[in-house]
């Protein structure tokens, strides 16, 4: 069998070459905190310690990588290409957004965010002078 050609994909920053089990360098190491980072707050893998930046594409890598994949509705090869480099750039924006937004750190979780927009406020106290105070 021969090895894998490495890609170069075009037009996106941080994806210069498709990623897979095996390889490591910078980009492995921006995509597995990028990875840790969204897996923190969308909990798309179940695992019950967060992936580690190591610089290297190993199993646990592909694991959270197909698990976002998964997650993103994109075909779940454990393949760092065009589609998921896009897909990561785009939901990590919004996570940004989300934390830039609210105050950063106020919501830990997905979860947490979307109850918060639901709550219902307190209804204002009605005093004697209700009506009255209206007009």
């Amino acid at each position: 069998m021969s090895d894998r050609v490495t890609m170069m994909v075009p037009n996106v920053p941080q994806c210069k070459r498709i990623l897979y089990k095996g390889m490591k360098g910078e980009d492995v190491d921006w995509m597995q905190d990028i990875l840790s980072d969204l897996n923190s707050f969308y909990k798309f893998c179940p695992s019950p310690t967060p992936l580690k930046v190591t610089g290297y594409f190993g199993d646990e890598t592909a694991k959270f990588l197909k698990f976002f994949q998964y997650f993103e509705n994109l075909i779940p090869d454990s393949h760092f290409d065009r589609a998921t480099c896009e897909r990561m750039n785009y939901r990590y924006n919004d996570y940004l957004d989300i934390q830039l937004r609210t105050g950063w750190g106020k919501y830990k979780t997905q979860e947490e965010y979307l109850n918060s927009r639901f709550e219902e406020e307190p209804a204002p106290k009605k005093n004697d002078n209700y009506y009255l105070d209206r007009f």
